[in-house]
């Protein structure tokens, strides 16, 4: 700690008295360089909570849900909108990044996030995590990531972004908490999304139990990839290609084997 108080103040520093001058010296050159490093590490992470922007699509009342206060949307508006404040720096064509934490409870549906990017006013951003409501009945954290941000406030309410929030199954999304950030969320689903792991190779273990070079006496069975569940990394929403439709009931079931 001493050691970066004589990087805040060093002319208030007090060397004892009778040392040497090549001493000074050092002392000096140890100030210097903490000045310096603390100059060079001026530049740290940026987050900030935000308060909803009310306009007309984006109308919300504040209530008590599971004894915390929340946004909800009221009447048929289904979005709540976030603007950057001024004191939030950023680079036109930067990746920011957004935390909602909201209480999911059962009625179903998905949160999304559509942000004002140098390409489009309203992009969808295209990846994320946990945005679907399966009815835990506790507060959660979805996670967006927001490349080629613009952020001109050129959205309804003089907006930089907005949650689709809705009253999917009659009810309401609760949103208590919405953070705007510069750097990834440290939750390790976003960090593993975020890399894109499915565009490289895979470099995990492998086993080679099998002779190739012919199918006689083999049976070789195959899996289609294309199945998705409720916030898995894909995060696209519901019960894909499990079921006739997004219910999961025996009657619905369309898996073939």
């Amino acid at each position: 700690m001493n050691f970066f108080k004589i990087a805040s103040h060093p002319m208030h520093y007090q060397l004892p008295s009778g040392r040497p001058p090549a001493l000074c010296l050092v002392w000096r050159w140890i100030a210097a360089c903490a000045v310096a490093v603390g100059f060079l590490g001026a530049t740290r992470s940026a987050e900030v909570d935000l308060t909803p922007v009310s306009t007309a699509d984006g109308l919300y009342t504040q209530v008590t849900v599971a004894g915390q206060p929340v946004w909800q949307n009221t009447g048929t508006a289904n979005f709540l909108y976030g603007r950057r404040p001024n004191s939030f720096s950023f680079t036109v064509g930067q990746t920011l990044y957004v935390r909602a934490t909201y209480y999911d409870d059962e009625g179903g549906g998905k949160l999304n996030l559509e942000y004002d990017a140098q390409t489009a006013i309203y992009k969808t951003s295209a990846l994320h995590t946990r945005t679907s409501r399966v009815g835990s009945g506790r507060f959660v954290d979805c996670y967006f990531e927001l490349p080629d941000v613009l952020f001109n406030k050129r959205q309804n309410g003089s907006s930089d972004f907005r949650l689709t929030c809705g009253d999917p199954g009659g009810v309401y999304v609760s949103v208590q908490r919405i953070t705007l950030s510069d750097t990834p969320f440290a939750d390790p689903d976003f960090q593993l999304v975020i890399t894109r792991a499915w565009q490289t190779r895979y470099t995990g273990p492998a086993k080679d139990y099998v002779e190739t070079t012919t199918l006689k006496g083999k049976v070789m069975a195959g899996y289609q990839g294309w199945f998705g569940t409720p916030n898995d990394l894909a995060d696209n929403g519901g019960w894909r290609h499990w079921s006739r439709t997004s219910t999961m009931i025996p009657e619905n079931f369309t898996i073939g084997m």
